[in-house]
């Protein structure tokens, strides 16, 4: 049997003042995200299933686009922009489509490639870029206002606690604000 499993790049850590990841580059767990942590913690307990004899192959897709719901995970940047949002960083990550990773996922399980991990990101574009194209694509207004790492730092706070008020999920966390900033490149 042969498993693959579906990690993030959240858990490669960039190498500093470059920014760039490889596959081989270890997560420190420096910077205490929630989401990152969770998928570490994950792909530990694959590693040692494959001290136990399963064949294992890890996949760590950038931000994934394509068609889905819209409701949650990366596919709510199509809704916001949609729905008029304002703002964009000049932050940069790794991107995916959803049928490249499907179709990476195949390939390593027919393949007789085990006991490694691979990076899926086809295009490292700074967030206006991608806002920009999907607000052309749905024909909508392009964001037009620049958050800074300041504001960045301002906003979720102030969104913290309305969450805490309304006892409503904040949709802008301290981990959106750092990674919304951050450039790494893939």
């Amino acid at each position: 049997k042969k498993f693959c499993y579906v990690s993030s790049i959240a858990t490669l850590e960039a190498v500093p003042k470059t920014g760039e990841v490889t596959e081989e580059n270890e997560w420190s767990g420096s910077e205490n995200k929630c989401y990152a942590i969770t998928k570490y913690g994950a792909e530990q307990e694959v590693w040692r299933g494959s001290q136990e004899g399963l064949e294992v192959v890890i996949v760590n897709p950038g931000v994934i686009i394509g068609p889905g719901f819209w409701e949650s995970g990366s596919g709510q940047l199509f809704t916001s922009i949609y729905k008029g949002f304002k703002f964009y960083t000049l932050g940069v990550t790794g991107f995916v489509g959803v049928n490249d990773v499907a179709k990476a996922m195949i390939a390593l399980m027919e393949s007789k490639l085990s006991l490694e991990r691979y990076i899926l990101v086809s295009e490292n574009l700074n967030f206006k870029q991608v806002f920009d194209t999907i607000a052309e694509a749905l024909n909508v207004k392009k964001p037009t206002i620049k958050v800074t790492k300041w504001l960045s730092a301002l906003v979720w706070r102030l969104d913290s606690i309305k969450s805490f008020l309304t006892n409503k999920p904040a949709l802008f966390t301290k981990e959106t604000a750092m990674s919304s900033q951050q450039k790494t490149y893939y």
